[in-house]
């Protein structure tokens, strides 16, 4: 069993104070690995800087991040995977269809770009930039596959951002302190829940 007990995050102290080590003062490995996913050339000393941490703890917390799956240990309240947040995209909507594909197309491309970080030769089927390709060069691509990759394309951005900067804050601060933010968050949901 990997929960700790009374855990209130989905970090555990140990994946906390892992961040706290790669990351506290150390933007430009968070700005290293914006760089893998976002499919950008790193320079010779930014892959050396990346292959100097890049071991399986570090893989292991990344992948936790970028591609969380249910994990059974996880604190109350905090399940969490890629395939939730369709519960937002498909209310009301009738392209459905449209919005799953989008979403294989973003978990493909994270999977995708963690091998990236762990291999800087393995291949990269996905590339960003042709999500945002409007045409062809000549005629407008068909609505139907557009809306599925600028879908993917801004949700690959968004969730890329969100991530890094969700990093930087937690490593920012101690294991001590982001209990402390949890506690409060949950204290507030229980009152929320009462009434």
């Amino acid at each position: 069993m990997s929960r700790q007990k009374n855990q209130l995050m989905k970090y555990n102290d140990q994946e906390l104070e892992l961040l706290r080590v790669l990351f506290k003062d150390n933007e430009d490995l968070l700005f290293i690995i914006r760089k893998v996913f976002l499919q950008f050339e790193l320079e010779e000393s930014e892959r050396k800087m990346l292959d100097g941490v890049m071991n399986d703890k570090t893989f292991a917390l990344l992948k936790k991040i970028f591609f969380p799956e249910i994990d059974p240990d996880a604190p109350l309240f905090q399940i969490s995977d890629l395939i939730l947040t369709l519960k937002y995209e498909m209310e009301g909507k009738e392209s459905s269809a449209l919005i799953f594909q989008a979403k294989q197309i973003e978990m493909d491309y994270l999977a995708q770009q963690l091998e990236v970080l762990k291999d800087e030769k393995a291949e990269q089927k996905i590339k960003l930039s042709e999500l945002a390709k409007l045409s062809d060069g000549e005629v407008i691509k068909d609505a139907y596959e557009l809306i599925p990759n600028i879908t993917a394309r801004n949700w690959l951005l968004s969730k890329i951002d969100t991530e890094i900067r969700d990093m930087k804050i937690l490593s920012q601060r101690s294991a001590e302190q982001n209990k402390y933010e949890m506690k409060k968050v949950m204290e507030a949901m229980k009152k929320n829940s009462n009434k």
